[in-house]
């Protein structure tokens, strides 16, 4: 069944979102607000950012249709989880982040000339809070926030770079000659063309690459500390980094972007290990319960059976088991 994906420059107050509406969207379809299937998605209502099951950012609370609107609370994951989040919350707080995008499968079409909708009936998938494309303002307040630019491209995207440089001296024509053209004219081939692709691949490598670095280092911070449920949950994490990073050099691979570096060298998934002289504890009651949303996470982000990735992360740890089996 096809995903299909409408997003919604959303109204409301602080984290309380319009996740979709009646109303004509830019693909040209109305949506029957009154027509969504929620079961499955309340299971595990897991809100992510720009449709990327590797980058959760907390969760939706309270969705339901409200007269002619789907409408849900963001919960973001909770302070100092991740600098990245910190940054996406203060981009939230400041109403420069307001749209949503839904992951939907269509169940059943509108009858053309008989229906006031497109689409009568149709199932959530997932929520994502997506990127606000071309609005200056709002990008010269990102800026204003201190926020990375790593951060702004992901928010912002190929707009980022609005508003910087470029811009002609007054009193002066600008030379609109291109590259290229003042090529042919001294009698030289035009430049190689980049490829968007392999420039954004490149970027989204060595940014997760970055990301796992820091990730290892709070694991080992939290394992010098005892801290368990912060071992679970950067553990976790690590798992989801590397999973995306391993699926990231594949795609190069099969592209063919490393070719004169890499030759036909394999890409190698870093193991995590635990730091030398560290014994393995028993969990406390509490750690169960940390457990249980780490498999759920793992589950759902990696689209694996929660029963699988139980049995690989905790094998046969008994409380563990029956805790996970039961909920």
């Amino acid at each position: 069944m096809t995903t299909m994906y409408r997003t919604t420059a959303a109204a409301g107050d602080g984290m309380d979102f319009v996740i979709s509406d009646g109303s004509l969207d830019r693909h040209g379809t109305r949506i029957n607000p009154k027509g969504w299937v929620l079961a499955n998605f309340l299971r595990n209502p897991i809100a992510l950012f720009g449709h990327s099951g590797g980058f959760p950012i907390g969760r939706w609370e309270n969705v339901r249709v409200d007269g002619e609107k789907v409408i849900g609370r963001l919960v973001l994951a909770a302070e100092g989880t991740s600098a990245r989040i910190d940054e996406l919350r203060k981009l939230v707080d400041q109403k420069i982040l307001r749209a949503v995008s839904v992951g939907f499968s269509v169940l059943e079409w509108g009858q053309p000339g008989k229906s006031t909708f497109d689409i009568e009936k149709q199932e959530l998938h997932e929520v994502s809070l997506v990127s606000v494309g071309s609005n200056t303002n709002a990008l010269a307040a990102a800026r204003a926030l201190n926020i990375s630019e790593s951060t702004i491209r992901l928010a912002f995207g190929e707009h980022a770079d609005e508003g910087r440089g470029g811009v002609s001296t007054p009193g002066k024509h600008a030379d609109q000659t291109t590259a290229d053209e003042k090529r042919t004219r001294a009698g030289l081939p035009p430049l190689p063309k980049a490829n968007p692709m392999e420039k954004s691949l490149s970027r989204r490598i060595e940014e997760t690459e970055a990301e796992l670095v820091s990730e290892r280092d709070a694991l080992t911070s939290a394992v010098e500390a005892d801290d368990s449920a912060e071992m679970e949950t950067r553990s976790g994490t690590i798992e989801v980094l590397e999973e995306r990073l391993t699926n990231l050099q594949r795609a190069e691979k099969a592209m063919g972007q490393r070719a004169a570096g890499g030759g036909d060298k394999q890409p190698t998934r870093p193991a995590v290990r635990k730091p030398l002289g560290i014994k393995a504890r028993q969990p406390k009651p509490g750690d169960i319960v940390l457990r249980a949303g780490v498999v759920q996470m793992l589950s759902y982000v990696g689209q694996k059976d929660p029963i699988k990735v139980l049995e690989e992360r905790y094998g046969d740890h008994e409380e563990t088991n029956i805790f996970v089996r039961a909920a």
